[in-house]
């Protein structure tokens, strides 16, 4: 079975943990739920989850075992929450994701506001169920590691902070004083926060989730940011001419210094993973195949 083949199988998989998450009190609350539904479920690849279940089993762990599989699905609850708020006319103002209207063309702002809130909630209740249900110490501690690295990246050091640098853009003394070197700087700022940080949370997870050393987790993280980063630019790169007036790499570097600089990051990310010996095969087939995902 190839990886795309195996992301199929985690995507369906995370998709039955996620529907669980949006069952309503009772019948008065059933639009609330649905609220939750459309933005949550029914669309993307689900990448986020499933590297982390990649990880998890690159460290010798069943990838579909139902403590890693939850934790995935909070993964993508946290992405999910993102997107909402990401999108609001406040935020980025897009009218359509995934091929189907943003959360607030259909629910309004306030509703989208409520719904990407409630969604981040219902994350961390999942991760801390999980936890406090665990008999044994070293799972526990497993548990609540793998929890702060999802919850992390929603935060003050990822997707919070680099919205509020997103916000900011051009307006900031970083852009306007700082000259080419300072946008740039900007620019990775912001998408190491809002983009790689989430798919460092992946790796991370998945490896304390297994029992990995230290040094395994260290690496990993390594291997998440760059990748998370290449993700990035690649997608900028890909959406050249439909970004105009955004804060890309094509529009700070130009096309071709942002190619070697997504070359340079696949190198660097290739050689975190060759501190794993054979456990980092596939984790490179998991990065082989997002070249055609972005």
């Amino acid at each position: 079975m190839d990886m795309r083949e195996r992301l199929a199988g985690w995507a369906s998989g995370i998709e039955r943990e996620l529907a669980g998450f949006c069952e309503p009190e009772g019948p008065e609350y059933e639009r609330f739920a649905n609220m939750l539904r459309y933005g949550l479920l029914g669309g993307g690849k689900r990448l986020r989850g499933g590297l982390l279940l990649a990880a998890y089993g690159a460290m010798g762990g069943d990838d579909l075992d139902g403590e890693a599989l939850r934790f995935a699905a909070a993964l993508e609850c946290v992405h999910a929450f993102s997107l909402i708020h990401d999108d609001l006319p406040s935020m980025d103002n897009a009218a359509e994701r995934r091929g189907k209207p943003s959360h607030h063309m259909v629910y309004g702002e306030g509703m989208s506001v409520l719904s990407g809130d409630a969604l981040l909630a219902i994350a961390a209740e999942r991760m801390l169920d999980m936890t406090a249900k665990a008999v044994d110490p070293i799972r526990v501690r497993r548990r609540v590691g793998a929890s702060l690295a999802v919850t992390r990246s929603a935060g003050t050091r990822g997707i919070a902070l680099g919205q509020f640098m997103d916000l900011e853009g051009t307006r900031s003394p970083r852009w306007m004083g700082g000259g080419v070197g300072g946008r740039a700087a900007l620019l990775a700022d912001i998408d190491q926060r809002k983009t790689a940080e989430m798919f460092r949370a992946a790796l991370e997870a998945g490896f304390t989730l297994a029992g990995a050393e230290d040094w395994e987790i260290a690496a990993a993280v390594s291997f998440g940011l760059k990748l998370g980063m290449l993700f990035q630019i690649r997608d900028d790169i890909q959406d050249v001419g439909a970004d105009e007036g955004m804060v890309t790499w094509p529009a700070v570097h130009g096309l071709d210094e942002s190619k070697r600089r997504a070359d340079a990051l696949e190198r660097g990310a290739l050689s975190d993973l060759g501190k794993l010996g054979g456990r980092g095969l596939p984790l490179a087939e998991f990065a082989e195949m997002m070249r055609g995902f972005s």
